[in-house]
This record gives structure tokens, C-alpha cells and sequence, in this order.
């Protein structure tokens, strides 16, 4: 038991340092490379908005209304990520609502393993819903 309490302490509850311990746990769990890879893209894409916006690094203190508003720059911006020229191209144009719903899907998924796994009381999430993208008739 004193093994976990001083890996807690030493991950600590910046979004950074969740990040990483959420993407060990999956690897650790022996989810595919590309499902980590997914979840940490998604991540990665979540912590630079947060970082662009002044958003505190604690992530007992991100509300609901952190994440409204970074599902809102998914769905409504073009040129997303701050990313230009070759590369960029899928972060050009308007995110699709199936996009949107991915990246609510990633911080559920996220944050409800933080509150799992102690490191915070509530997820920010509970209250928000994002409708399910309806499926492509091909």
C-alpha cells in the first residue's frame, strides 16, 4: 500500500503529469498501440488548448465550462491545433460532429479514470452531453 500512495503523490493531479499515468495504465492494461496512440493524440491536442487558454494545470480545477468551451474550438474552428502547411490538413476545415463526439468520448474516458483512480472527486463531464453521431448509411 505504500507503494501506491507515494506513486499518487509523485503523479500528482496536473493535467500533464494524468496524462502520462493514464496512458501508462493503458499500456500497462496491454491496449493496442493504436489505442494509445488515439488517446494520446486526443490528449495532447486537449492540454495545448488548455495551455493556449491560460487554463490552470491542476485538474481539480477544470469545470465543465473548460471543457464546453474546448468542445465548442473542436466543432466550430478551422485551422484548429495551430498547426499550418503540410500535415495540417484535417484540422482545416470544420470538425465533423463525429469528431466532436471522439474527443468527448477521449475526456470521459480520461477524467472518469482520474476520479477512478483518486486523484479527483468529480468528473467534469457528468453534466455535459454530446449526441451520439448517427451512422453513414453506405
Amino acid at each position: 500500500m505504500v507503494v501506491t500512495t507515494r506513486k499518487r503523490q509523485s503523479l500528482g493531479t496536473s493535467l500533464r503529469s494524468l496524462e502520462r499515468g493514464f496512458i501508462l495504465t493503458y499500456q500497462a492494461e496491454g491496449k493496442s498501440a493504436r489505442t494509445v496512440e488515439y488517446y494520446r493524440d486526443n490528449l495532447r491536442r486537449f492540454l495545448w488548448y488548455a495551455e493556449q487558454n491560460g487554463w490552470p494545470d491542476d485538474a481539480r480545477l477544470i469545470t465543465e465550462w473548460e471543457i464546453r468551451d474546448f468542445l465548442a474550438y473542436v466543432s466550430n474552428t478551422t485551422q484548429r491545433w495551430g498547426l499550418t502547411g503540410n500535415g495540417s490538413e484535417s484540422s482545416r476545415g470544420k470538425a465533423s460532429h463525429s469528431t466532436t463526439h471522439h474527443y468527448f468520448v477521449v475526456l470521459s474516458t480520461f477524467f472518469n479514470w482520474a476520479v477512478r483512480e483518486g486523484f479527483l472527486s468529480e468528473n467534469p463531464l457528468a453534466t455535459i452531453k454530446v449526441a451520439r453521431p448517427k451512422s453513414r448509411v453506405i
